[in-house]
């Protein structure tokens, strides 16, 4: 009897032999965020103009985290275990640019919620020093 092969692993968790890009994080974000809205089947390439739109509403998203002092980090150092929060983030960003009508974008915003929610309670244990929040 043969063993039964081994699960394949997530492509974007690194191993010691390699590590994930943040172009390859950039990327499974928009991505996912597209897919999400229905923009993007399973195999599918985004066009320039939505990748385009999706990496501008990225960087939004976490610069917009990053002011409220919900991030640990930035547009530019984008850690891999923030992807499935910041895929939510971005799909919601992305509801009303991509005309999704209004009980599936208030659906989204609320999902978006609770990834910000989740991206904050991270902040201390994802990056070094913990992150202090203050809520008024």
């Amino acid at each position: 009897m043969t063993p039964p092969a081994p699960p394949r692993p997530d492509p974007l968790t690194p191993n010691a032999e390699d590590t994930v890009t943040q172009t390859e994080i950039e990327n499974a974000i928009k991505t996912g965020a597209l897919m999400k809205l229905g923009v993007l089947a399973a195999g599918e390439t985004a066009s320039a103009a939505d990748d385009a739109l999706a990496g501008e509403a990225l960087g939004r998203v976490v610069d917009d985290l990053a002011a409220a002092g919900d991030a640990w980090f930035d547009a530019q150092h984008l850690p891999e275990d923030a992807r499935h929060g910041l895929i939510g983030l971005l799909a919601a960003a992305l509801a009303d640019p991509f005309g999704l009508p209004e009980e599936r974008a208030v659906r989204l915003a609320a999902e978006g919620a609770g990834a910000r929610h989740a991206l904050r309670a991270r902040g201390g244990t994802a990056g070094g020093d913990a992150v202090q929040f203050t809520d008024y």
